[in-house]
């Protein structure tokens, strides 16, 4: 199961309007295959560098579980950074997950750094 669909499925089982943001168009179809009718969720094909589909201030809570450890250049993560904040309301949360490279490479024992701020 892709991570996407784990926190999506388990935000909407919690009674939240979720709004999902899945780059590839094949997760998209799984999220959607999945989702039941007592789950909220609304699947978008998008790109985290450019929310445009999504209004200023639209969210309370935004999650960011994904593009960042994918994203390679600095400035592309400064660019998902700041399409997060943009969508999130002024007194909203927002949360983004990285995963540090060496994690990835298996090299070390990994840790997890959230990132919280209003």
């Amino acid at each position: 199961m892709l991570e996407q669909e784990n926190i999506a499925y388990f935000f909407a089982r919690q009674g939240f309007d979720v709004v999902a943001v899945e780059l590839v168009e094949k997760h998209v179809k799984q999220i959607k295959e999945k989702i039941n009718e007592e789950m909220s969720i609304e699947v978008i094909q998008g790109n985290a560098l450019d929310l445009s589909i999504i209004e200023d201030k639209s969210y309370d809570i935004v999650l960011c579980f994904g593009p960042l450890y994918h994203l390679s250049k600095m400035e592309d993560r400064m660019k998902c950074i700041s399409e997060v904040k943009r969508v999130c309301k002024d007194n909203g949360k927002c949360s983004l997950l990285l995963f540090p490279m060496i994690w990835l490479l298996q090299l070390k024992p990994f840790y997890i750094i959230l990132i919280f701020f209003t």
